[in-house]
């Protein structure tokens, strides 16, 4: 396309729809060639530069830096990577971290963890007696921290009605540990608006306009190296303040020294002796009385 000159930019963009089987009620899904429409996605857009390097070049693949379900830690895997894929349906994450989410979600009234083999590959949580909008009160939030910028989905954000003949199914499962990925499939992506820039090998990423839940949050997440820059900034601020009061205090000092000194003396005044002879100023020196 970009060779015909049909579009300006190699870049495309995704908005995928929030799919409800029990209501005509339907937000449109498109993708986009060629720009990145500002008016179809809220707030900023963070961008990310694509891994290039090894196998994983052969998907969009972002650094993966932590996953939380429900404000805690379930990021147990030694996984490095995760890739955005729109021809996944799901969110898969490694077998160790799903164990972890898995241990908390199971626990919700209502809803069953139990097997759904495919290819010895796939586990589901679903429930045959609540709808999502029964259970998503229940379940805590899904975040995805890709570098620096956390990604936080809403319990309705993963969960769909009406598939594998429950009302509902969490729709995250699990890959093997040693895939050393988390698969962000259309699950993750009808959340956001996401660009994929071929010609700068980035991915962006924003709040889905067309997404119904006000929830959907991304933030940024400081690391270490951050933390430690405005410890050293605050430290040099606070020595900095602490250099100036001493030399205003000491200057201070000086100037009541001063003035105390010519308070007592003088301009031309001396103190004469007792003995006539010799006058001893405040200054410490001797003169020939005249």
């Amino acid at each position: 396309m970009k060779n015909l000159k049909l579009i300006d930019k190699k870049v495309m963009s995704f908005s995928i729809n929030y799919h409800n089987s029990t209501t005509t009620e339907q937000t449109e899904s498109f993708v986009t060639f060629g720009a990145v429409n500002g008016n179809d996605y809220k707030g900023n857009m963070y961008n990310h530069e694509a891994v290039t390097d090894n196998t994983m070049n052969n998907w969009w693949t972002l650094p993966l830096k932590g996953l939380q379900y429900n404000n805690k830690n379930i990021f147990k895997s030694q996984v490095n990577y995760a890739i955005i894929d729109s021809g996944t349906s799901f969110i898969y994450l490694p077998k160790t971290d799903w164990d972890a989410f898995n241990s908390s979600i199971s626990a919700v009234e209502g809803l069953s963890c139990s097997t759904h083999v495919k290819n010895g590959a796939d586990q589901y949580c679903k429930s045959f007696t609540k709808t999502c909008d029964e259970l998503q009160d229940s379940i805590g939030t899904l975040a995805i921290e890709l570098e620096s910028v956390k990604y936080t989905i809403p319990a309705k954000g993963f969960l769909i009605e009406n598939i594998l003949r429950a009302k509902c199914v969490v729709g995250i499962s699990y890959i093997s540990d040693t895939n050393d990925m988390v698969i962000l499939g259309d699950t993750f992506m009808r959340n956001f608006y996401i660009s994929f820039e071929y010609e700068n090998s980035r991915v962006g990423l924003a709040v889905n306009k067309n997404a119904p839940y006000s929830n959907i949050e991304i933030s940024l997440k400081f690391g270490a190296w951050y933390i430690v820059a405005i410890i050293c900034l605050t430290l040099l601020l606070i020595g900095l303040l602490a250099f100036i009061i001493y030399v205003c205090l000491r200057d201070r000092l000086r100037r009541r020294k001063e003035r105390k000194v010519m308070r007592i003396s003088g301009p031309g005044k001396s103190n004469q002796g007792s003995n006539g002879g010799i006058n001893k100023t405040d200054y410490g020196t001797f003169s020939e009385k005249t």
